[in-house]
């Protein structure tokens, strides 16, 4: 390492675990690397992820960070990992990455789960990660379709929410539903037959403008279409972003009709030797966030 006069060589950096008080520094971090996520999807993750997220501080500043959202034993997501594009080269992200295995390894968690992207599949092999699938980044601008419309999901609506979200996903996650349709009522939709829930679909901004749409479930491929026309019909006009995995065909189909397009993948890995959690492919048809699973 070369150092110009009287320049001080950098300090020791030090791994420790987040707080809620570093989402500033987690948000500028994210700005610095390029990702669209706001101040407040720090904050939710945060939150979240409890004593289970870790950073590196080096001379007073945040480097490096990764977040994990627990869903009780059965499993966890790995997420936000990223380091400062001055401090690369040096091992912070596998650093933080370890220390989140480590911890959620010590909670007794089943499956530790994380979506690569192509840059950072490599190291998860390393570290004991192997692919699962795809899942793809579709976005475009929003507009407005015929037929039938879903709903505004109500305050009752909730726990039917929860069960469905339960079953498809695999594990209870009615914390990160109700915060959602908390903070973002107004892009919060379902479609119900016969006074029973059959689907439904979230919505919130980014911090780059974009309106992120997931998740997105639903019992039969029709009613997913038809959520999906709603909240583009609500959104007309805006840049919105989907994540879907590529094991549901018939949601590609139907964004593609929506004229939104392919932008690029993560790959789904999951660590050691455990089984593929258990979920419904066919009801997923967008996930919430690469950080969250």
């Amino acid at each position: 390492m070369s150092l110009t006069w009287g320049e001080r060589p950098p300090g020791e950096p030090i791994l420790r675990r987040l707080r809620l008080s570093d989402a500033p520094a987690a948000y500028a971090l994210t700005q610095a690397v390029g990702w669209g996520h706001s101040l407040a999807d720090w904050e939710r993750l945060l939150a979240w992820g409890g004593r289970g997220c870790f950073g590196i501080e080096q001379d007073g500043a945040l480097v490096a960070t990764a977040t994990s959202t627990p869903y009780g034993r059965d499993r966890a997501w790995i997420g936000m990992v990223i380091t400062h594009p001055d401090r690369r080269g040096r091992g912070f992200g596998r650093r933080v990455t370890q220390a989140v295995v480590d911890h959620l390894l010590a909670r007794g968690v089943a499956h530790i789960l994380l979506d690569a992207s192509a840059m950072g599949r490599p190291l998860y092999e390393k570290m004991g990660f192997r692919a699962l699938y795809s899942v793809e980044v579709w976005a475009g601008r929003a507009s407005s379709y015929l037929g039938p419309r879903a709903r505004h999901l109500r305050r009752e609506d909730l726990p039917a929410v929860v069960d469905l979200d339960a079953e498809v996903f695999g594990v209870p996650r009615e914390r990160l539903i109700r915060r959602l349709v908390q903070d973002f009522p107004e892009t919060a939709w379902v479609d119900d037959f016969g006074g029973r829930i059959e689907g439904y679909l979230l919505a919130h901004p980014l911090g780059d403008g974009q309106i992120h749409l997931g998740p997105w479930m639903h019992r039969s491929p029709w009613g997913a279409e038809k959520l999906l026309h709603t909240a583009l019909s609500v959104l007309i006009g805006q840049q919105v972003r989907l994540m879907i995995p590529d094991r549901n065909s018939q949601a590609t189909v139907f964004t593609h009709r929506c004229n939104l397009s392919y932008q690029r993948h993560c790959t789904r890995m999951i660590y050691g030797k455990a089984d593929p959690p258990a979920e419904v492919p066919s009801e997923q048809y967008a996930i919430l966030s690469f950080a969250t699973g």
